[in-house]
């Protein structure tokens, strides 16, 4: 039996709905709706990330709900973080997929939530006059995929018309050796159609960012992100992986039928193959803190200007994607108790989260080393500790 990647597991929370590796991702209602924000720009920017400490007894409660998460079997480890203006916390309870203590600065795969960095990079060199977000993608990158003229825009929000079905049966066949998004990308099976309709995921739409990102940027997209985000930000366990690596502590990945039995090298988490295939759409890593404090720093706008965060944050009546980023607060993520503005992660053995309410400039991330979503359990956190007071 072949094991395939992430992208091409049955459930695929960024729809909401159940979807399938080799056919089209389902419509997820009109773009006509009024829109609406779910940042207000006019607060911004946040004040700066302070490095005290949360109080003791909301540290005290916290510690607590993520131990009863393990002892009461949801899951076998968690790392987590929240940042506030009252202080940052971050721990760790349980092991990772290797049966080893699990510490609070484990990197592990983020998936997903990548596509937050790709978006602030296009962001910045928007900002900074190098794109033009509403010109087609294909001024500052070729590819076939973009030849029905999506936008930079379009791209963004996932409406681009670029379908996702990759050849991800190949990718996972030798899980030690190099991909790029190229390669990937070059299999694609399914042709473009007209862009600037429907709402409809596909990891194309952010691998082919990520190309773009680093040819208007003059560098490749790990070392772009790095030198333009997180280093002003001093986020040093924040990667793209292949060709940066992790460094240590890392989580094993758990248990997951999609996790290529052949793997033998465990620089790259989950895979080599499967993140550098991926790139921007998927290979960022990073921990808990990390995660927590970039939530707080791009929605808050310490990384952009005031009105690039509200385009980013920007969605319809029904639709819950603006420009990387989900909104929380649409009828589906609140039937998990969710609220608020991020994104969730999902990759081989590793599933994360990073949600920031607005209101109260407060940023959480958790990170689960299995196949269990780590978003239902952001309300937990919230409730337990009184976050929303």
């Amino acid at each position: 039996m072949k094991h395939l990647p992430r992208i091409c597991l049955t459930v695929l929370l960024l729809t909401g709905m159940v979807v399938g590796c080799s056919t089209d991702e389902p419509k997820v209602g009109p773009t006509s709706s009024p829109s609406t924000s779910a940042s207000d720009s006019t607060g911004l920017p946040w004040p700066a990330i302070q490095n005290e400490k949360l109080p003791s007894e909301e540290v005290l409660a916290l510690r607590r709900e993520l131990s009863r998460w393990v002892q009461e079997g949801f899951v076998k480890g968690v790392t987590a973080a929240v940042v506030t203006p009252r202080g940052v916390w971050s721990s760790a309870s349980g092991v990772d997929g290797a049966g080893a203590t699990l510490d609070a600065r484990a990197g592990m795969a983020l998936g997903e939530i990548t596509m937050t960095f790709v978006a602030a990079e296009v962001m910045l060199l928007a900002e900074r006059g190098k794109v033009d977000l509403d010109r087609p993608a294909s001024t500052y990158l070729g590819s076939p995929l973009l030849s029905n003229g999506a936008t930079v825009r379009q791209l963004l929000s996932q409406r681009s018309g670029i379908r996702g079905s990759w050849d991800f049966e190949a990718v996972a066949a030798k899980p030690d050796t190099r991909w790029t998004p190229e390669q990937l990308l070059a299999t694609s099976k399914t042709p473009s159609t007209a862009p600037g309709g429907d709402y409809r995921y596909a990891d194309g739409n952010y691998a082919l960012l990520g190309l773009l990102a680093a040819k208007v940027g003059g560098a490749d997209l790990a070392t772009l992100l790095e030198r333009d985000l997180w280093h002003p930000l001093g986020l040093e366990r924040l990667v793209i992986q292949d060709p940066q690596t992790m460094s240590p502590p890392l989580a094993a990945p758990g248990a997951d039928e999609s996790l290529p039995q052949a793997i033998r090298d465990r620089t790259w988490i989950p895979f080599r193959s499967c993140v550098g295939a991926l790139g921007g759409a998927g290979a960022g890593a990073g921990d808990a803190e990390s995660l927590a404090r970039w939530g707080c720093a791009l929605y808050g706008g310490l990384q952009l200007h005031p009105e690039s965060v509200a385009e980013m944050t920007k969605f319809t009546e029904d639709q819950h994607y603006g420009l990387g980023t989900i909104n929380f607060a649409d009828d589906y993520w609140q039937n998990f108790g969710m609220d608020g503005i991020g994104h969730v992660g999902a990759m081989p053995g590793y599933r994360s989260v990073v949600a920031v309410y607005p209101e109260q400039q407060l940023s959480i991330a958790i990170l689960v080393p299995s196949k269990v979503d780590a978003h239902p359990f952001v309300r937990q956190l919230v409730t337990a500790a009184r976050l929303l007071d």
